[in-house]
């Protein structure tokens, strides 16, 4: 079962991300796509440290299985999540089941994470958006 978060600011923000990148393409976007997912798996590393300090510690396996990653090449974005084959209850642990209260862990630290994220990358984003800028206007279009 796959759970999607959504924080507030980070939909404009990459929707912003996406239609640049769309209007770059994907010959003129060079190893920008790197550059994005490597500025999003900053605040991730922080929602992931936040989740790991929150997640009950009982045997620690669930907490040594969170992880950020900026996932596969061709997928725009990254990911938070929990290591499935090695600690496969922890959707159990965050939602609780019919017999065990939840204890959240993953919840709590995007819901911490959202106000500040915009913010923790707007700086790098306008730096890249400039750096692309710059590249584009110094290289005429092709025909």
């Amino acid at each position: 079962m796959s759970t999607r978060y959504r924080l507030k600011g980070a939909e404009e923000m990459s929707k912003l991300l996406r239609q640049l990148m769309v209007q770059i393409g994907p010959e003129g976007l060079g190893t920008s796509s790197a550059e994005i997912k490597a500025i999003l798996l900053k605040p991730a590393e922080k929602i992931r440290d936040r989740a790991k300090a929150l997640v009950p510690k009982d045997t620690h396996n669930l907490e040594d299985n969170i992880y950020a990653s900026t996932g596969p090449d061709k997928k725009p974005g990254v990911i938070v999540g929990v290591n499935s084959k090695e600690a496969p209850y922890g959707i159990n642990v965050e939602y609780g089941t019919s017999n065990v209260l939840a204890r959240p862990f993953l919840r709590p630290a995007m819901a911490e994470a959202a106000g500040e994220f915009p913010n923790n990358i707007a700086p790098e984003v306008e730096a890249l958006i400039a750096k692309l800028a710059a590249a584009m206007a110094s290289t005429p279009p092709k025909t």
